[in-house]
């Protein structure tokens, strides 16, 4: 409601599939009902918010969700979980531009490539429950990012951090 221009993107993560595959397997008579997957569950047609399964536009389109030169990955898509200088170890895996989420802890790294392209990866900070019973003891910083996109292509990303309820 505060930002109604805003483009948001809901990016389907590591949790999301482990719910999908408990109701395949203790449940899949069920899995076809109405309201069975987690977008229609909390209603994002509704609230005017992009879904992206990433790992099945990949398969289908050969790519990653991009917001212009800049992929959005949750990801757990590279196979990799860093918990040390994870930016860093992203960007390498994919050697491209773009925002991750899955470490749950703000981060970022920059590079420029051979032809002199300059690439950089923003790990975002999380908003969900910041201790929560299978890890109660973590490292997780809250945070977001708000990302704006020039009309060539090429982007701005405010990765911010929520410290004490205020966000820095």
């Amino acid at each position: 409601q505060q930002f109604p221009d805003a483009h948001i993107v809901y990016i389907k993560g590591n949790h999301e599939d482990r719910m999908e595959k408990y109701l395949w397997t203790q449940a899949p008579e069920r899995w076809k009902l109405k309201g069975m997957n987690l977008a229609e569950q909390v209603e994002l047609v509704r609230l005017n918010i992009r879904w992206v399964d990433n790992i099945k536009l990949k398969r289908e389109s050969r790519t990653f969700y991009k917001f212009g030169r800049l992929s959005l990955l949750h990801g757990h898509e590279l196979g990799i979980c860093p918990r040390e200088n994870p930016a860093r170890r992203y960007l390498l895996k994919a050697r491209a531009s773009l925002v991750v989420g899955h470490i749950h802890k703000p981060d970022e790294a920059y590079q420029n490539t051979i032809n002199n392209d300059s690439i950089a990866c923003h790990c975002v900070g999380t908003l969900s429950n910041m201790y929560p019973d299978y890890m109660a003891q973590n490292d997780w910083v809250a945070g977001f990012a708000v990302v704006e996109l020039d009309a060539d292509g090429y982007y701005r990303v405010d990765n911010r951090k929520i410290i004490d309820g205020r966000i820095v």
